[in-house]
């Protein structure tokens, strides 16, 4: 019967045992290859997929910021349009109640000139019903 193989690339001793050092566990090259493989580290390809991922994340975040940026933009020209509007109808406003409050002024006094002049000519002045 052939011995077992524990582990492919396993050193055997002399008697065709596997030995407890295994190739695995020898020591590594100070040279680092493209594809390390450190506990602490993830390996160098990850580094360049997650790049990559960043890269493809941050082109289209910038899309649709520059178009949420022209949109509100044009919402802030269209509200100072607005805003520009919005003046000149209370500066008509202003214009139009202060030529009403002049008409109200007006009337009134046109009013009392003729319950004067009616009071006047139709009754006289010393009539008991004249108005004071």
């Amino acid at each position: 019967m052939p011995p077992k193989k524990t582990d492919v690339g396993a050193k055997e001793d002399k008697g065709g045992k596997p030995a407890t050092t295994f190739v695995a566990n020898a020591a590594k090259p100070a040279s680092v290859s493209p594809n390390k493989t450190n506990a602490e580290e993830p390996p160098t390809w990850f580094h360049e997929e997650f790049a990559k991922g960043f890269d493809k994340i941050q082109s289209l975040l910038d899309r649709k910021l520059n178009s949420l940026a022209t949109s509100v933009e044009t919402l802030i020209s269209d509200n100072r349009a607005l805003g520009l509007r919005v003046k000149e109808i209370e500066g008509k406003q202003a214009d139009h109640t202060e030529s009403l409050d002049f008409l109200h002024n007006d009337l009134g006094d046109h009013k009392k000139k003729t319950e004067e002049e009616i009071t006047e000519n139709y009754l006289g002045k010393n009539h008991p019903d004249v108005l004071t």
